[in-house]
């Protein structure tokens, strides 16, 4: 993936900053950032399983429709995939 190439219209943080004193770690707030182009962000989460072993991670910010929607379904894909398989 071309750095150069990706278009970005909109970085920001969101949240509060979570300070962990007694585990040494300091957790900074989460970034939300907006991309001019699907084909982007699909790219940026087909690596994100670089980042696994590190203090970062990414994922994708859904409407909450969509979040209530996918809530819903989950217990139906379980049982459909116990029934059917992997």
């Amino acid at each position: 993936m071309d750095s150069a190439r990706v278009g970005i219209v909109e970085a920001r943080r969101i949240g509060r900053r979570l300070v962990a004193r007694s585990q040494g770690l300091s957790r900074c707030m989460a970034i939300l950032v907006t991309f001019t182009d699907l084909r982007d962000v699909n790219a940026i989460m087909d690596n994100a399983k670089l980042l696994r072993g590190t203090y970062f991670g990414i994922s994708r910010d859904y409407l909450r429709e969509i979040s209530d929607a996918r809530k819903q379904l989950w217990p139906e894909f379980k049982a459909a995939r116990d029934k059917y398989g992997a």
